[in-house]
């Protein structure tokens, strides 16, 4: 017996359009100053400084084992820099402790390589799941949600073209449709940054390009400041604003995506790096792996 609960909504709300926006028109500057995070046998991080500015794209570029992944998860928080600080807006999400740190946490919305979906419940129900730091213990523990957080929603399922999969089991879905209930999901944050870990890895570079649209238009429309760690520079030429590389804990490159149109900057970016098939995916096809 499924243990789903369908939030209290009326019958018909899968098919009303949402009129609810889900994020509010934000755009948060970011910036990191001599971040460093060292773990046993090596250095993730070594004295990372960039300024974003408010309502930036930016594609976070590099050989795996760069430090790609641990910049994003401090930025959220969930991991702890040796030392450094990081600003979000007016915060100081270093300096924070307790409520006030959980709280900044709550508004920066985090979009993995694996979707983390909850295969079981329906799609609607997993969207909802973030907003529950912000709502009150009695309605995640009885599934029934607050009319606002719902409508919320159907709103971020609409702007993912997946309203019509709201009651849906999510693991019914195809992988590409689960990594945009994942970005649904982040948006019902209500978020003023939106990170995102290698969000297309794990999906046909059709789907790839569709899921970097969705995440590029939230962007321009919302002034949604957001960073994208990804594996194919072709990608990032063609979807962010700006590109920061990353090669062996340090900052190698900070510019406009304009950049990757020299062979020069992807260079410095992937140096060292001696996976062929990660260079095959990485590298843009007039490079070739051999450049």
């Amino acid at each position: 017996m499924s243990t789903d609960h369908s939030p209290a909504v009326h019958p018909d709300a899968a098919v009303r359009p949402p009129a609810v926006p889900s994020v509010a028109g934000v755009s948060t500057p970011v910036a990191v100053r001599a971040l460093r995070k060292a773990y046993p046998g090596t250095v993730a991080l070594d004295d990372v400084t960039l300024d974003i500015a408010g309502g930036e794209f930016v594609a976070v570029l590099g050989p795996s084992g760069a430090g790609k992944t641990t910049l994003l998860r401090s930025l959220t928080g969930m991991v702890r820099p040796d030392s450094g600080r990081i600003l979000v807006g007016d915060q100081d999400l270093t300096a924070l402790t307790g409520f006030a740190r959980r709280a900044a946490q709550n508004r920066i919305g985090m979009v993995y390589q694996q979707f983390n979906l909850v295969g079981r419940l329906r799609v609607l129900t997993n969207v909802l799941m973030g907003r529950l730091p912000g709502l009150p213990a009695r309605a995640w523990l009885s599934g029934r949600f607050p009319e606002d957080a719902v409508q919320d929603a159907y709103a971020c399922l609409e702007r993912v073209d997946l309203l019509d999969r709201a009651h849906q089991r999510a693991d019914t879905l195809s992988g590409g449709q689960q990594q945009r209930v994942a970005l649904a999901r982040a948006l019902c944050q209500r978020p003023r940054l939106l990170l995102a870990d290698e969000p297309v890895a794990s999906v046909d570079p059709k789907l790839a390009e569709r899921i970097l649209g969705h995440l590029r238009e939230i962007n321009r429309e919302q002034g949604l400041t957001t960073l994208v760690n990804l594996h194919t520079v072709a990608l990032a030429a063609r979807f962010a604003d700006r590109v920061v590389g990353i090669n062996a804990g340090r900052v190698v490159v900070d510019g406009p995506a304009e950049l990757l149109r020299d062979p020069a900057t992807i260079h410095r970016i992937y140096a060292g790096a001696v996976d062929a098939d990660e260079l095959l995916v990485a590298l843009p096809a007039w490079m070739g792996t051999a450049s």
